[in-house]
């Protein structure tokens, strides 16, 4: 999706912790949103992107395989009802570790005119 410059870009966080064991690994909720923060720090500087922490979506203990999850759900809702341009992961298996569901995820998100950003890949669908 296109912005315009001198608009401001509101970006959600999409959150997802799936076992005890990501925590221990470096997957953890603390790590992944340090991370979305200090893109957004930057950002927000360059390309005038912003974050409300009420746009802040977290799945703790869910798997990445099934998109029943309920901060998932809610986030996509978000989505269709206009209240943020853009959601951000960490990386890009924290939204969906399933292609098919990546895919219809994304077609979703394009119908509504939301963009996609993933920071450890540096995918950015503006």
């Amino acid at each position: 999706m296109y912005q315009d410059n001198n608009q401001n870009i509101r970006v959600a966080f999409y959150i997802r912790v799936s076992t005890e064991e990501q925590k221990k690994d470096g997957y953890g909720t603390d790590m992944q949103i340090q991370g979305l923060q200090d893109m957004i720090t930057y950002r927000g500087k360059v390309s005038g992107w912003t974050h409300d922490k009420k746009n802040e979506y977290y799945d703790l203990g869910c798997t990445g395989a099934d998109l029943n999850r309920p901060e998932f759900k809610r986030m996509m809702q978000d989505a269709k009802d206009g209240k943020f341009d853009m959601i951000a992961v960490w990386k890009i298996d924290r939204l969906s570790r399933n292609l098919s569901h990546l895919l219809s995820t994304f077609e979703i998100l394009q119908q509504n005119k939301v963009s996609f950003f993933s920071l450890k890949e540096n995918i950015d669908f503006t």
